[in-house]
């Protein structure tokens, strides 16, 4: 029992939100010394396997490259990337011509004609918002009564240019940029799905973990408990205890059975989070082969501000917000403006026995030109309706320049509530080192009374049980301490650059892809 609970003593720590995941250190962040007594990781036959269910050995290493390749929500957002990856694209193609063939047959009952026309239009969307289009269009039309085919060619030219609402290179390119605000919001939202799954994934495994070794704190608990109630046989026999005091020896045994069984629960339940999300099938049980190890970490309050105000996901998505209302507000303040259009244009019509003859007549395309200019005043209410959105527009800027400034105030304040979580729990680690050595010595001394007959059975089970809460104390402190790291470091915004997994853009219509090449085995395991 002594040399169980002085392993248990040297649990360790891993925490990957610096060096410890890649052999480097982060900014805000400081990496203590290894210590050099690792836990040993949990055996085989400490994994309950029931109903045909089977093993696998799992580092953390390689249940973080599963989880980011197989997990489901990883998968779907994938997806969700490709499409914004593509809408852009073809959103920053509009100012590219645009050809479309037209065509169609008509008849005509009451004039026996029938009317056959073939055409095609260009148009091309100008970055001043004003739009150039040419058209040709072949006509033949025939007379089914006089048996005469006569063939008609339109070509045509046309340029339309706002001058006031609608008009100049904001406005022409507002579609692109919003596109591209849209993609990058998106990104952000890709890249908040990742460091979630990645965080969620690492507590997993932790948390599976912890119910191992709690699991198999309840079976020494157990079995101390069983070798207790034989001695107290001992004792009774030998007239050295009442045989009343047998009854407690008992209970305790009963309620670690218990204990066991909830534990073996636990167990149970940690394996499946895990597994489910892997994306593994049900009948996995994962049987992690990596122990704690411990390394103190110093986070640095203020250098961590700074960096999360740089890779922070939900700043970054606030602060493209914010230049997306600048811009609806340059177009609310052009749509309010008198509207003033120029349309300069020329058509051409030629006709002639063979669609050859009406095209070459048609061909002059140039040799006449016609110009207007259109406007459009709005009076009363309808310029009071645009006033009103351009109103609206100023006043979503102020509430987005808001919702940046409130972002910003929870985000140090959650990083500061992160920081004091880490302080904490490593301090929590260290006092609950210091108990399970004093609940060590404590319940040692007592059996050496009780064997003297200077202490009773009660005392003994109590002591007993403040031996095993204080293992399994420094058991969640160990597994609070690395899930704060983590969530930490998925705060601040850096967990993917910390374990090196990069999100390789792609191009369609291929799939993106997350380059796991670089992950590496943390430091203190190579």
């Amino acid at each position: 029992m002594r040399r169980v609970l002085a392993l248990i003593c040297c649990l360790a720590l891993l925490g990957p939100l610096s060096a410890l995941a890649q052999g480097r250190e982060e900014p805000g962040v400081k990496a203590g010394k290894q210590m050099e007594i690792l836990t040993a990781p949990p055996d085989p036959k400490d994994v309950p396997v029931t109903g045909g269910k089977r093993r696998v050995p799992l580092k953390l290493l390689d249940t973080i490259r599963l989880g980011m390749t197989d997990n489901i929500e990883v998968k779907k957002g994938i997806l969700d990337r490709a499409t914004s990856v593509e809408n852009l694209l073809l959103a920053e193609r509009i100012f590219e011509p645009e050809f479309n063939i037209t065509g169609g047959y008509a008849y005509n009952a009451g004039s026996d004609q029938d009317n056959r026309n073939l055409g095609v239009e260009v148009t091309k969307r100008l970055e001043t918002a004003g739009r150039l289009s040419f058209s040709w269009n072949q006509a033949n039309i025939l007379d089914r009564n006089a048996g005469s085919t006569d063939n008609q060619a339109t070509l045509s030219a046309k340029l339309t240019q706002p001058l006031l609402r609608g008009a100049g290179i904001t406005v022409g390119t507002a579609e692109v940029v919003q596109a591209q605000y849209s993609e990058a919001q998106e990104f952000q939202s890709f890249r908040s799905l990742l460091m979630g799954k990645l965080t969620e994934i690492q507590a997993a495994y932790w948390d599976l973990l912890l119910a191992l070794e709690n699991r198999l704190s309840a079976i020494r608990a157990l079995e101390a408990s069983r070798n207790q109630l034989k001695k107290n046989k001992m004792l009774i026999q030998a007239g050295r205890m009442p045989a009343a005091d047998l009854v407690q020896t008992e209970q305790e045994v009963a309620r670690n059975e218990v204990n066991l069984l909830n534990q073996d629960l636990a167990v149970e339940n940690a394996n499946r989070t895990l597994v489910n999300l892997l994306d593994l099938n049900e009948t996995i049980v994962i049987l992690p082969i990596e122990g704690f190890i411990f390394r103190a970490v110093k986070v640095d309050y203020q250098a961590l501000a700074d960096q999360a105000f740089k890779t922070n996901t939900n700043i970054l998505t606030q602060q493209i917000s914010v230049k997306n209302a600048k811009l609806n507000l340059k177009l609310a303040e052009s749509n309010a403006l008198d509207e003033v259009n120029l349309e300069i244009g020329t058509s051409q019509t030629g006709s002639g026995g063979s669609p050859g003859e009406a095209l070459d007549e048609a061909k002059n395309l140039g040799s006449g030109w016609s110009g207007s200019v259109v406007f459009n005043i709005p009076l009363g209410l309808p310029r009071d309706r645009l006033q009103q959105q351009v109103t609206i527009a100023k006043r979503s800027l102020i509430k987005t320049k808001l919702d940046l400034h409130q972002a910003s105030r929870n985000l140090r304040q959650s990083i500061r509530d992160r920081v004091n979580d880490v302080e904490r729990n490593l301090r929590q680690i260290k006092i609950g080192q210091q108990s399970l050595n004093l609940a060590q010595r404590k319940y040692d001394i007592q059996l050496v009374k009780l064997e003297l007959g200077k202490a009773n059975n009660y005392q003994v089970l109590l002591f007993h049980r403040d031996l095993v809460s204080a293992a399994d104390s420094l058991h969640g402190s160990i597994a609070s301490y690395l899930k704060s790291l983590a969530q930490l470091d998925e705060l601040v915004g850096t967990a993917l650059a910390t374990w090196n997994i990069q999100v390789v853009k792609p191009v369609p219509p291929h799939l993106p892809k997350l380059n796991l090449k670089g992950l590496e085995v943390p430091a203190p395991f190579k």
